[in-house]
């Protein structure tokens, strides 16, 4: 008797990515990722709210594609969101805005970030527990399993990314 799973094509497991320890999932690797979920944020606009702390999470857990200079205010924007919340998040980012436009001689306000721990100076960690990878719904979309379990995963990253910092 033939085997049920003859033919049947079997997952296999993605590799492992060297900078955050996740594992490339059905939508490629972590850069790929990213992008997906950077374009459906520009198409939704109740993604777009966590848009400052999932591009500080994604780049401190992949150090390669950020800018050393910014690191330490990315880290302190992630802590500033774990403790205060999405309204607190709001806020700055909308006075960061109101600093950044052609009119305005003043630049990046870090004072709001003075109270949040500074980005510890060694090597970044190479494996968090939640990373990007973590971030699509069962169905590969951002929002097929709901905005709050989206926003659970979010806070999953971000809370891996200040953990694992802090840890190293």
């Amino acid at each position: 008797m033939p085997s049920p799973y003859a033919g049947a094509v079997v997952s296999q497991p993605g590799p492992l990515c060297p900078e955050c320890g996740g594992r490339e999932g059905p939508l490629g690797d972590c850069t790929a990722v990213f992008e997906a979920q950077q374009l459906r944020e520009l198409e939704q606009p109740t993604m777009y709210a966590w848009h400052a702390v999932s591009v500080s999470a994604y780049l401190l857990q992949h150090p390669s594609t950020a800018s050393d200079r910014h690191r330490d205010a990315q880290f302190r924007i992630l802590q500033l969101y774990h403790d205060r919340g999405m309204d607190a998040l709001q806020g700055f980012v909308r006075h960061q805005r109101a600093r950044n436009n052609h009119r305005s001689t003043r630049g990046y306000d870090v004072e709001p970030l003075a109270p949040y721990l500074a980005l510890p100076s060694r090597p970044a960690p190479t494996a968090f527990d939640s990373t990007i990878q973590d971030l699509p719904a069962s169905d590969q979309s951002f929002l097929g399993d709901g905005v709050d379990e989206y926003a659970r995963r979010i806070d999953g990253m971000i809370d891996a990314t200040i953990r694992a910092w802090l840890q190293g």
